[in-house]
């Protein structure tokens, strides 16, 4: 496969990167790095919200045939020079890797070319492996368009593929799982693959199945979840707003206050499993929750820590979520949710060696702190059986 480099000097790259923080928008502090025909752009919201501002550099590129890359030593040099500025961005192997505070994701290039989900390198990667067309579909094409927004931030699973949101809060999940593709409209936009997962305006996401069978009562034995024939696109869309409404009305709530940096610092050696257990017990206090919810798993090796995990969160007092994740299939599943602005103080005042936030299915999903800073942040996915 023939490729064409994208090499951007190191002061462009660093200018394009780099915001002020007098310029940063609270609510929106990290930037918005997209491909676009004209090369990479990056964009941000200015401090007082009102203005989305884009900065792009490169010489036209025809994504449809041709790769995009930046040079290794261009990305490591700016890394260097950005110390710790957000976002950091490098290559690892043929991969652009770009990781901000909310998330880490990878991206690899391809001609536009579907790529079969029991291919090797789709199987045996760890990131998600994505076609020009896909790039398009995560990036937008035109700013400003209410129709293509723009990518907020994507998460990598290694299971099932990636999980990203946009600022309308429209997130899709795009699985490497399965062997059929089918073609799926989301909002206008078409998806190569058939699981999704939607949100609404406060936050909620639903998960959702499209099986390629076109059988409703086999989908419902098959899922759990009752399909519709994906021959008419009308009933498609019918499906997408149910799932919509079933989200709403199965949202949960929760307590006015959350303070993480409660649970103070896990021990890290065995015996400090009972110290570990009373962080627990304020970390229940502090949700409102009963105390067997919240689970404590003692780490084989005295160097690692404790990891403290929440699971069967239900419903609790009443405040507009930031995440939280309803399982389509009954009995319905409630995930932890957080405002947006109590996950981003979380962020901030955080001073806690571990603490896993897990939603329930996994302890390998949450919120990953360690030694007060921001390690990892996997935000809920959950696949339907």
């Amino acid at each position: 496969m023939s490729t064409s480099t994208l090499s951007i000097p190191q002061k462009q790259l660093k200018q394009l990167l780099t915001i002020p923080r007098s310029s940063r928008n609270a609510v929106h502090p990290n930037p918005v790095i997209r491909l676009s025909d004209s090369g990479i752009s990056c964009s941000h919201y200015t401090s007082d919200g009102a203005t989305f501002v884009t900065r792009s550099w490169g010489n036209p590129v025809s994504r449809s045939k041709q790769a995009v890359s930046v040079t290794e030593a261009d990305l490591r040099a700016v890394r260097s020079r950005l110390q710790g500025a957000e976002p950091e961005v490098w290559v690892d192997g043929n991969e652009l890797c770009i990781e901000t505070i909310v998330a880490k994701w990878s991206i690899r290039l391809l001609p536009n070319e579907e790529i079969p989900a029991d291919s090797p390198r789709v199987r045996q990667s760890h990131t998600h492996v994505f076609t020009a067309t896909e790039c398009q579909l995560l990036s937008g094409v035109v700013d400003n368009d209410p129709n293509r927004p723009a990518l907020q931030w994507a998460v990598a699973d290694q299971e099932h593929g990636v999980w990203w949101t946009t600022d309308s809060y429209t997130a899709v999940t795009v699985t490497t799982e399965h062997q059929t593709h089918v073609p799926v409209k989301v909002d206008g936009m078409a998806v190569p693959r058939h699981h999704l997962r939607y949100h609404t305006k406060r936050g909620c996401s639903v998960s959702f199945e499209y099986s390629p069978t076109t059988n409703p009562e086999s989908n419902r034995q098959q899922t759990g979840v009752e399909t519709r024939s994906l021959d008419n696109e009308n009933q498609v869309i019918t499906t997408v707003a149910e799932c919509k409404r079933k989200a709403s009305s199965l949202l949960p709530t929760f307590p006015t206050i959350f303070n993480i940096a409660e649970v103070g610092r896990p021990a890290k050696n065995a015996e400090g499993g009972a110290a570990a257990v009373k962080r627990a017990d304020l970390l229940a206090a502090a949700l409102g929750c009963p105390a067997e919810q919240i689970g404590v798993t003692p780490q084989p090796h005295p160097s690692q820590p404790h990891r403290i995990t929440l699971s069967g969160i239900q419903q609790i007092a009443s405040t507009p979520l930031y995440s939280a994740e309803v399982e389509c299939a009954p009995p319905p599943t409630y995930s932890l949710g957080l405002s947006r602005d109590r996950f981003l103080a979380l962020l901030r005042h955080a001073h806690t060696d571990e603490v896993l936030l897990g939603w329930g299915a996994s302890e390998s999903k949450g919120l990953i702190f360690e030694s007060g800073q921001l390690v990892a942040v996997l935000m809920p996915i959950r696949i339907a059986q």
